[in-house]
């Protein structure tokens, strides 16, 4: 082979590695969804409802996934949503991050959120929980009206020592289990289910008894 064929191939098994690793941890995630799914009391997850505005500071610090279930409806574009419930509400989003609590807090708690960045003078995320279809970046304060007669609450998924792209791949497991909750709604987008249902017969082996 010449040069350029050399440093094609390994770029080509490059990527081929890489996607067959994010395939099966969808489909880790999947099984760890469908055996063990998030709930107030399962054993492994992190449960907060939101009360006062203290309650974030209970919730898990560091690196996880998480997701807000509330009985208010948001007023976005109609489609089949979650059906996943927690302690009787739907679950209206999911996300990951490297902060979870402060992330959370930027979706439920702006306000303060906002307040305490600028005085550090750091940045914000700019992307938060919208539930309707005005403009803006979204992100409310959910114990003050007109939020505060209905319940949040938020479980984690804790996931020390991961990466963004470990973390998305419990998202997109999630998602082919419960479907994607109505108010989430990120840029980077998951395999198609014709290539989760793929890699289920390729990987169909490595599935633990």
């Amino acid at each position: 082979m010449t040069f350029r064929q050399y440093t094609k191939k390994l770029f080509d098994d490059y990527d081929l590695v890489l996607s067959d690793i994010q395939l099966k941890s969808i489909l880790g995630f999947e099984r760890l969804f469908t055996e063990h799914p998030p709930k107030a009391d399962t054993s492994g997850y992190e449960f907060v409802e939101i009360d006062s505005a203290d309650s974030f500071d209970t919730i898990w610090r560091s690196r996880g996934m998480y997701m807000i279930a509330s009985d208010f409806e948001p007023n976005l574009e109609k489609r089949d949503g979650c059906r996943l419930r927690i302690e009787g509400l739907p679950v209206i989003y999911r996300g990951q991050a490297d902060l979870v609590r402060e992330r959370v807090q930027s979706h439920l708690d702006n306000t303060r959120y906002v307040k305490t960045k600028d005085k550090k003078k750091q940045g914000t995320w700019t992307r938060c929980l919208k539930l309707d279809r005005k403009p803006g970046n979204g992100g409310i304060d959910c114990y003050v009206a007109p939020y505060q007669n209905y319940r949040w609450v938020v479980v984690v998924l804790p996931l020390r020592d991961s990466t963004t792209e470990f973390r998305n791949c419990a998202e997109w497991g999630f998602d082919a289990v419960f479907g994607k909750p109505i108010a989430s709604n990120e840029r980077v987008q998951g395999p198609s289910k014709s290539i989760l249902d793929d890699a289920r017969v390729r990987f169909a082996h490595d599935q633990p008894e």
